[in-house]
């Protein structure tokens, strides 16, 4: 995430943009249960089992466990789909640079310099082509 802080740096952002863009960011991010849903992993029903075992464990506790880690305790998913779910969550997400953009607080031009490709998922080492 070297991006958003060079952009703060280079004075083209203000702390307070990249926060709200970082909300927007979350805001866009689908839900791992629906991603779940989409890929035939869990059926609805499944999900709002898992929601509600995760009220009641937050009611008792005041913490709340991740959606996933709820649904791999109940049996709905396992970790390697659960793993394949995130990387979908995390692919289908727009970077923080692409919802400045979006925003209107940057002009994509901009961006082309500091802006790197994100590593291809395929990849395994982490560095892009």
């Amino acid at each position: 995430m070297y991006i958003p802080f060079e952009l703060i740096d280079r004075g083209m952002v203000s702390s307070d943009q990249l926060v709200q863009a970082l909300r927007h960011q979350v805001a866009l991010r689908k839900p791992v249960g629906q991603l779940a849903v989409d890929n035939q992993m869990m059926r609805m029903g499944e999900v709002f089992d898992v929601l509600a075992q995760q009220r009641d464990l937050a009611q008792s506790s005041d913490t709340r466990l991740p959606f996933g880690r709820v649904a791999i305790q109940m049996g709905y998913l396992n970790r390697a789909q659960l793993g394949e779910l995130m990387l979908q969550q995390l692919d289908q997400t727009p970077g923080v640079d692409e919802v400045l953009v979006d925003e209107g607080v940057l002009d994509a031009e901009v961006l082309v310099g500091p802006r790197r490709a994100r590593p291809d998922s395929n990849d395994v080492s982490g560095q892009s082509a």
